[in-house]
This record gives structure tokens, C-alpha cells and sequence, in this order.
């Protein structure tokens, strides 16, 4: 699940169990907060969320080779695209909103 900040950041929130970010997440590679920055080579730092979507989307099981920004840190992760069990997708973006108060929490594509 991925949030979008003031400035029109898309920053990874938090994980549903079962996709590749979760994955991520759980090894301590993504971290709450990592700016998403580039998606196979195209930067969609501050991007349109419709550009971001349709660089992250693709088929299953396909791979993405995505870069994070923590801090000065680039964060380059090949992530697979999977089909999300939409619930648990949700339950997160619930999480996400509790936990943060934000209203800017949106189910992203992985």
C-alpha cells in the first residue's frame, strides 16, 4: 500500500501479506516511508498516479525493477507482479489510515 505526501510523492505505507512489497518488508529491504522513485528505468518521482500504475502493472508474475529513495539512499528492488487478495489489500489501507490519520493512503498496483 502506498501513501502520496504534500508534495505529490508516492512513499511506500505498508504491506499486505502475499505481494512482493510485503516480501520486501519483511527482509528489511522496503521500509515505511521509501519514496517511490523509478520503474524499469522511467522516473515517476512526482509522477501522475495513472503514469505510476501503468508502469508498475504488467502481468503476473512478470518482473519490475524498481528504486526506492530512502534518505540519499537508492533502494533497487526486482519486485514481481502478483495478484493481490483484495481484502487483505484493504484491511491494510484501514491500518494505514488508523495508524497514520492520513487520508491519502491509496491501493496501488505492486
Amino acid at each position: 500500500v502506498f501513501g502520496v505526501d504534500a508534495t505529490g510523492a508516492v512513499f511506500f505505507n505498508t504491506a499486505v501479506p502475499g505481494s512482493s512489497c510485503g516480501d520486501a518488508a519483511a527482509k528489511g529491504d522496503l521500509q515505511a516511508g521509501d519514496i517511490l522513485y523509478e520503474v524499469d528505468g522511467v522516473t515517476v518521482y512526482r509522477a501522475p498516479l495513472n503514469l505510476i500504475a501503468s508502469k508498475l502493472l504488467g502481468p503476473q508474475g512478470s518482473m519490475a525493477k524498481v528504486t526506492f529513495r530512502r534518505g540519499e539512499k537508492d533502494i533497487v528492488l526486482e519486485l514481481e507482479r502478483r495478484m493481490t487478495d483484495m481484502q487483505a489489500a484493504q484491511r491494510a489501507v484501514n491500518s494505514a489510515k488508523e495508524t497514520t490519520g492520513a487520508e491519502h493512503v491509496r491501493l496501488t498496483p505492486k
